[in-house]
């Protein structure tokens, strides 16, 4: 626990975010797209679905430049005492994705790679988020109605995370499940892939039911809302 407490001395010794650096923050945002516009134009991302640390560098190249760049005003602005909660936030987790990622990039299938450090990427950053003071709990605050049902921010976001990953997995899932039936002679090539379409959308509508639960709807409200529409009709 004295780790965690020393790394959220290091991302917020503030606790918080501070308004005044939330140029900061657009900042950020224009260099990571600006390097993630660099990259493709570099063709950086033509390595099909071979994965090692020296392809993860090239493929996210635009990322390290913006880390790199932050990383050094981060260390300008601590020298001459300026504020920079959004720079240093930005410089010591994107190094802790950098190293995510490198030895995520070790694992030979670049599918399987990239979901655990998706997993990993989400997980260091919500518990990131979670050392400046109120962060998690405004976006709680923060609600909106979808018909009868309320969705906090916090819930939606929770919920479209839980449904990239779920559907990401899933999907890897599905490949496998695929290349075997794919092997089956025995079945017509018109039932295999029946059966291919057949499990790839169980496994959306599984991801659907994680993400939905994952933004607190009870599913059995869905439910009651489904027969109320099937009478209206």
């Amino acid at each position: 626990m004295i780790v965690f407490e020393f790394w959220g001395e290091w991302l917020l010794p503030s606790k918080a975010f501070l308004v005044s650096d939330a140029w900061q923050l657009a900042m950020l945002a224009g260099l990571l797209l600006l390097g993630a516009f660099a990259a493709k134009r570099l063709h950086v991302d033509d390595f099909a679905e071979r994965t090692a640390p020296s392809l993860w560098l090239k493929r996210n190249s635009g990322f390290l430049a913006t880390w790199m760049i932050t990383t050094g005003l981060t260390l300008l602005f601590s020298k001459i005492g300026w504020s920079d909660s959004f720079f240093r936030f930005f410089a010591f987790l994107g190094g802790l994705w950098i190293v995510i990622g490198l030895i995520c990039s070790l694992l030979k299938d670049r599918f399987w790679a990239r979901s655990v450090a998706f997993v990993l990427y989400v997980v260091s950053t919500i518990q990131a988020i979670s050392y400046s003071e109120g962060s998690l709990e405004a976006m709680k605050s923060v609600e909106f109605n979808l018909g009868s049902i309320k969705v906090s921010a916090w819930g939606a976001t929770a919920g479209i995370l839980a449904f990239a990953l779920t559907l990401w997995i899933s999907l890897g899932l599905a490949r496998i499940i695929e290349n075997q039936i794919q092997g089956q002679r025995r079945l017509s090539p018109s039932l295999r892939v029946l059966i291919v379409k057949i499990i790839r959308i169980v496994f959306i509508i599984v991801a659907s039911m994680v993400a939905l639960s994952s933004m607190g709807i009870n599913l059995s409200s869905l439910t009651v809302l489904g027969k109320t529409f099937n009478a209206k009709i």
